[in-house]
């Protein structure tokens, strides 16, 4: 899941010389700390797998770093943050959600199975949440997400419903649900639909879905668009992979990365009240297997609606961030400083914080002495900073501290008046990429 959000603070100040007032404000009153950035890194061995803990804010004309922190010896895993909290999510054999205190991120809050008996592995891919209680867990191995509470205090508390997905399965059985981002009171959710009964090198990849399910009543809208018993809105792109909205201009954007035989991928737009689907950014345009972009599109950022970017992968430890129009589709070119560098081994590598600059990872193929954050000001065309992460940096999430002295979730269930920032984003080259 990927929802980008600028700062989203209220302050009022009075100021009546000689005066002493006492004022009465209905609206809430809410004020955001600075975020921190999450970091998961991977040492290059992939034997074993760290955090990086990176303050958004310059200290001293620098950001500081903490890196190697708690590691384990898994390697596939995403992140995903709301608030204070961020949760490390483990696939595939580990199937399980570990949730922190970015305050104190060597310290367990809790470890929940995310397995069930339905699925031999259940493999969850995102977490989207609605509210500090209502989130919900995609799962990619299986044909049902779960609907949880992300502050429950024990195991039972944890699942609280289910949403069946099944009329999105192909040959193998499930539909690939891989991310998500809620809108108006509406989660919307990328079905990739990827037959890997065949194995590897046979992969069939389907048309890929969106579909759309009501948070109020955790069922499925039929948008009129789909066939065969799926009510979900069919993709001009395959092998979905970022899903995110931007509140600016009331579009979420969708990132496919295709196949390597007929690439198929690029950027969409969709209108959430309308459905309508537009094709922004194609990797192939004349339709004969040639990357108009050096390679396949994997990565994407979403900042505003004049500037954004995404990443084409030319090679493994070869990939290069572009600038493109998100209103327009029209691509700028490749952005100085962020070319050939080795952002490859997760499912997009470029992310933006609460000041809009651009986080880019990248080991030490792509040419740099030590595995690295670059960050980029899209403002001045510039690289602000670099911060080297010891193990090869990959996904990014932003943690920042809510204060509130009203507390109340918005009715459309979009809480954009509590969020600072949520972010998800994993390890998943394998499975989005191929």
């Amino acid at each position: 899941m990927t929802l980008l959000f600028k700062p989203c603070s209220r302050q009022i100040k009075h100021f009546l010389p000689g005066m002493i007032l006492t004022v009465m404000l209905i609206l809430p009153l809410k004020a955001f700390a600075s975020q921190t950035a999450v970091v998961g890194t991977i040492d290059p061995a992939w034997t074993s797998a760290a955090l990086s803990i990176i303050s958004v804010e310059k200290v001293d004309g620098k950001r500081s770093a903490n890196n190697l922190v708690n590691s384990i010896l898994n390697t596939d895993f995403i992140l995903v943050a709301y608030g204070d909290y961020f949760y490390r999510i483990e696939r595939m054999d580990f199937n399980s959600i570990t949730k922190y205190d970015v305050k104190n991120p060597e310290t367990m809050i809790y470890q929940y199975s995310c397995q069930g008996e339905d699925i031999a592995a259940a493999n969850p891919h995102d977490l989207i949440f609605l509210s500090e209680q209502k989130a919900y867990l995609l799962r990619y191995g299986s044909t049902k997400a779960w609907i949880v509470n992300p502050s429950a205090t024990t195991q039972a508390e944890f699942k609280t419903g289910e949403i069946d997905f099944s009329a999105y399965a192909d040959n193998d059985g499930v539909p690939e649900m891989h991310k998500g981002t809620i809108v108006d009171g509406k989660l919307f959710v990328n079905i990739q639909r990827i037959d890997f009964s065949g194995g590897w090198g046979n992969y069939v990849y389907n048309t890929s879905y969106i579909a759309v399910i009501d948070t109020d009543t955790d069922t499925e809208i039929d948008t009129g668009k789909g066939e065969g018993g799926m009510k979900g809105i069919p993709s001009t792109i395959k092998n979905t992979g970022e899903i995110q909205y931007l509140p600016e201009n009331n579009m979420i954007y969708i990132q496919g990365s295709g196949t390597d035989g007929d690439l198929a991928g690029g950027i969409v737009s969709l209108n959430p009240d309308t459905y309508e689907v537009t094709k922004l950014v194609d990797d192939d345009t004349a339709g004969d297997g040639t990357a108009l972009y050096g390679g396949r599109i994997f990565g994407m950022a979403i900042v505003s609606a004049a500037k954004s970017y995404f990443v084409s992968y030319h090679a493994w430890g070869d990939c290069t961030v572009y600038e493109f129009n998100p209103s327009t589709g029209s691509v700028t070119g490749e952005v100085t400083g962020l070319q050939n560098l080795d952002i490859s081994g997760m499912s997009n590598g470029i992310y933006a914080d609460e000041n809009d600059m651009l986080w880019v990872n990248s080991g030490t193929a792509g040419g740099l002495d030590e595995p690295s954050i670059i960050i980029y000001d899209p403002s001045s065309n510039t690289i602000d900073e670099v911060i080297e992460t010891q193990f090869n940096p990959g996904d990014i999430v932003f943690c920042g501290t809510i204060s509130t002295a009203t507390e109340e979730d918005d009715d459309d269930g979009s809480n954009s008046d509590r969020l600072c920032f949520i972010q998800t984003a994993g390890f998943s080259f394998f499975k989005t990429l191929f």
